[in-house]
């Protein structure tokens, strides 16, 4: 779920679901301009069940520890990414009630410049620098249901959509072109070719490492 390899156990779902269901919730009221200091409130008392949550999500001993390590290491991490979300959302953004915006990449902008002026602004002064472009956040349901997911699943600061970035996203996120084409589909054929080399490769190591016989090796290996 989220992560190569990880077999999370199903016990551990639900704590997970709850935790982020909620810091779905605190994103979304973000997106409310009314009642801001009720729903500031609101946000923090929230986040200290989400927290808990995914505290119980990767270190509870609530069901069987049977799985490998990078199993748990996986949990662990995706846990860390709650509760640092929560955070950010509920307690560091309040302090200066500045919330993340949507930004278009440079390359879009110059493109909606030439066809309206005829040259990109700055032309002039002798750079290529377009002016930021600021999305303001969705007033709409639909809107802040897309603004919601799309902040929650960034990391780096990449967008689902292909004309946009957060606005802290660093310099060379809004400006990478895929090598394989900007399409959709071309994404999508070049990650399940991916996916399927990793798969096999995973495969090979898999059936080496069960050839082999370790424990004839941990009888005949002198130890210092």
């Amino acid at each position: 779920m989220f992560l190569p390899s990880v077999n999370i156990p199903y016990q551990a779902y639900p704590s997970f679901i709850l935790g982020i269901n909620i810091l779905f919730i605190c994103i979304y009221s973000t997106t409310i301009t009314t009642h801001r200091p009720a729903l500031a409130l609101l946000r923090m008392a929230l986040s200290i069940p989400a927290a808990y949550a995914f505290a119980v999500f990767a270190w509870s001993n609530g069901y069987p520890r049977e799985h490998s390590r990078g199993t748990y290491l996986g949990m662990a991490t995706m846990s860390l990414y709650g509760i640092m979300k929560l955070l950010e959302v509920c307690w560091i953004r309040e302090l200066d009630d500045e919330r993340p915006r949507w930004v278009l990449k440079p390359s879009v902008v110059q493109s909606a410049e030439k066809k309206t002026d005829g040259r990109v602004e700055g032309e002039a002064n002798g750079h290529q620098e377009p002016r930021k472009v600021v999305i303001p956040i969705p007033t709409d349901v639909r809107g802040r249901l897309a603004y919601s997911i799309d902040y929650l699943s960034t990391i780096r600061g990449c967008s689902w959509y292909e004309d946009r970035v957060w606005d802290f996203a660093p310099p060379y996120a809004a400006t990478y072109t895929p090598p394989y084409g900007s399409s959709r589909r071309a994404f999508i054929k070049h990650q399940l070719i991916s996916l399927v080399l990793q798969a096999l490769l995973m495969d090979v190591f898999d059936i080496f490492v069960k050839a082999i016989d370790w424990s004839y090796l941990a009888h005949t290996t002198p130890t210092p």
